[in-house]
């Protein structure tokens, strides 16, 4: 049965009661104030095994391997002087495209670039030798840099430029100094007026190609074109302006004509909708397939592969997007590693992988109203619940143990590496046997139901006691839960897993003292509007745990606190609308960073934000714009949600406030079929009146009506 739900709201003003909020717009601006002290973009198509990746001043990087160029082997780029520059600016053709376009000007010279990938591949061999070093294999790829130079001055101007290259391994040079190769795999095409190539070893193999001088008119410019072959089987393009061109303006309607969920979610500040459409683009980029199947990877780089919990947000966040069929194959690749004891154990002593995985099953289900396919995993859910029986019992024998009936000692991740008694596998274990909970009532399947709600009881009064013999008071007074049972650790220090246990978890009551004490004390060490040394990195910020932090303050009830969270996690992205995973704070010199970029757990964390802020499920009720942006509400503006999958049904939401500003309409369509409807949607006017009330609409039938603000 399909259920079509039409709301359309309308409410008097009230009065000097309904006086909207004040509110400091500077929370709620995008401007990039804490964007990372270097940045890495990806150019490659969607599902490609070359994963080339270009840098902020323009320098083109192959091979990533370990290697001594900011871990790859290979460095190339077009300059003037030298490959050090300063004073560059980057951004890109569209957030949909990736061509990207850098500029620094020396003297009266403008420098310019623009690379991209020739898109759509041009395909010959799907087993070529892209990525050796890393025994990666796919289609060969072609990348084009074409370079401009602009004479600024009001004098004639002479330029030699050049192309500098950085190589762990030979570089080659033909007779003809067209063509530089590296071991007969990647070959650059250079343009004719090559004058002198400066080749050295030392370390590695460095080699500069000087160009021959060409004397600009006053305001006058000059192009040329390089190109980057790669793979042994690539076809080889030659060096030419005007096929670089072509070549840019077929990337171009490549990149705008891709069928992606672009059209999904609609918020009215462009920033926000650039980044999501990047966060969208990057996560095809990202992705590969893999026996058959496509992987969800987190990045391009040194977290090129699967990570469980990585990769089970990027699934629930293509869910929202209605990339189903997609999402499956991800979910099949994902619990093909399920081992013989039920277990999943992709990274050591990473206990809370299976119960991860029993999470990424309950909730791909909820949101698709799939219960066939759920039956069809029930089979990896109980081996899986076995196995958990199995971790518990393993630490029964020592009733003075930290962990005594939770799990063995194990790896924390996100900031503590000690293998140790600790708390992040025990609250993704919690989660997981909540989940399983969930999963035997949708299937009806009553005996277990009760049988392992009993256990989550159980281990969920363990996990209590243990927290709170843990638990510790900070400075600002907050008595709250670090994630070492008794080794010393800070006590924000790898908090995730506590925050993932707020949200999606759900295993604590809202009013739970130790619960709020530990968000209490996450909020007494913010800095830049996110959580100081919470991962890795000494006087840094995680970027996209400002995503867990956000959602766990959303369920919490405190919406406006999310959407500012929002925002500093969009403000610490890059010019090229990416995260690094890790980065200094702004007041520390330095140029530290950690992890991968462009990091996609970060764009799917965005991607479930955005979309919780505007459409949130709390039990039966479905609750609208309860964190919605002050700024999102002024005349003319438009926040829309379209063919979104939720646990009620695949969801349309339109908000428009009319030009003149004084009203707002509201218009909400559910189709239902195979879900439960909500009990009642749930309208939220702290930001659209002011008031703090709700509006409480019945499902079963249409209301129209219309906001006046």
């Amino acid at each position: 049965m399909k259920n079509y739900l039409l709301l359309l709201l309308f409410v008097l003003t009230a009065g000097a009661c309904a006086r909207k909020n004040e509110f400091n717009e500077d929370d709620y601006k995008m401007d990039l104030r804490f964007a990372p002290p270097w940045g890495q973009t990806a150019i490659c198509l969607p599902d490609e095994a070359q994963k080339t990746i270009v840098d902020d001043k323009g320098s083109v990087y192959y091979d990533y391997h370990k290697g001594p160029f900011n871990g790859f082997y290979i460095q190339l780029a077009a300059g003037l002087d030298s490959i050090e520059v300063s004073g560059v600016s980057q951004r890109l053709y569209s957030a949909r495209v990736p061509v990207l376009l850098t500029s620094y000007q020396k003297k009266d010279i403008l420098f310019s670039s623009e690379i991209f990938a020739v898109a759509p591949a041009l395909k010959n061999s799907p087993a070529d030798s892209c990525e050796l070093p890393g025994g990666i294999y796919g289609y060969p790829h072609n990348d084009i840099i074409l370079i401009h130079l602009k004479n600024l001055s009001a004098k004639d101007t002479s330029v030699v430029p050049r192309f500098f290259v950085h190589s762990v391994n030979p570089v080659f040079i033909n007779n003809d100094k067209k063509t530089l190769s590296f071991d007969n795999r990647i070959h650059v095409s250079l343009p004719d007026g090559v004058r002198a190539i400066h080749k050295t070893k030392n370390a590695s193999y460095h080699c500069i190609v000087e160009f021959k001088a060409m004397t600009l008119k006053a305001g006058e410019d000059s192009s040329l074109a390089i190109v980057i072959n790669i793979g042994s089987k690539a076809v080889q393009i030659p060096s030419s302006v005007a096929a670089a061109v072509k070549y840019k303006f077929r990337a171009v309607d490549f990149w705008n004509t891709c069928n992606f969920p672009y059209d999904n979610i609609t918020v009215p500040d462009s920033n926000i909708r650039n980044l999501l459409y990047s966060c969208i683009r990057n996560i095809y980029q990202a992705r590969e397939i893999k026996n058959g199947l496509p992987a969800f990877q987190v990045g391009p780089t040194c977290y090129r592969g699967l990570w469980i919990i990585d990769g089970s947000f990027l699934l629930e966040a293509m869910t929202f997007l209605g990339q189903i069929k997609e999402v499956r194959n991800g979910i099949e690749y994902m619990i093909s590693f399920q081992r013989q004891n039920g277990s999943f154990e992709i990274i050591k002593n990473h206990w809370k992988e299976t119960g991860i995985v029993l999470w990424v099953i309950s909730r791909h289900a909820r949101l698709t109203g799939d219960r066939k396919w759920l039956e069809s995993k029930w089979d990896r859910v109980t081996k899986a619940v076995a196995y958990i029986d199995m971790m518990r019992y393993s630490t029964m024998g020592d009733k003075n143990a930290p962990n005594y009936r939770l799990v063995p000692a194990g790896f924390s991740d996100g900031g503590l590496a000690k293998n140790t008694y600790e708390f992040t596998n025990v609250y993704w274990t919690l989660i997981g046997l909540k989940e399983a909970v969930e999963i035997a009532a949708m299937l009806n399947r009553e005996k277990e139901k009760h049988l392992w709600q009993a256990k989550f009881d159980t281990m969920m009064a363990d996990y209590r006691r243990a927290a709170l013999r843990s638990s510790k008071v900070d400075s600002c007074g907050n008595r709250a839960v670090p994630i070492y049972m008794i080794d010393s650790c800070q006590l924000q220090r790898a908090q995730w897993a506590f925050c993932h246990a707020v949200f999606p978890g759900k295993i604590f009551a809202s009013d739970d003292p130790l619960m709020r004490g530990t968000m209490n004390m996450l909020k007494c060490k913010e800095s830049e509007g996110l959580v100081y040394e919470t991962g890795w990195q000494d006087r840094g910020v995680w970027t996209y745990f400002g995503s867990f932090y956000a959602h766990a303050w959303l369920w919490l009830g405190d919406g406006q606190k999310a959407a500012k969270t929002m925002y500093a996690m969009a403000n610490h992205a890059s010019p090229t609308w990416v995260w690094r995973e890790e980065q200094p704070v702004k007041s520390i010199p330095s140029y530290a960073v950690t992890g991968d970029m462009p990091h996609n757990w970060a764009s799917a964390e965005f991607i479930r934000i955005v979309r919780h802020i505007i459409a949130l499920e709390r039990g039966e009720e479905l609750h609208l714009f309860e964190a919605l942006p002050p700024t999102w509400v002024k005349p003319g503006m438009k926040t829309a949600l379209k063919g979104i999958y939720t646990e009620f049904g695949i969801l349309d939401v339109n908000l428009t406030i009319s030009e003149d500003g004084k009203k707002a309409s509201i218009k909400v369509s559910l189709n239902s079929e195979g879900h439960k409807p909500p009990a009642q949607v749930v309208i939220h006017l702290d930001v659209l009146k002011g008031t703090g009330e709700t509006l409480k609409c019945k499902s079963l039938f249409p209301v129209e009506k219309i906001i006046t603000l």
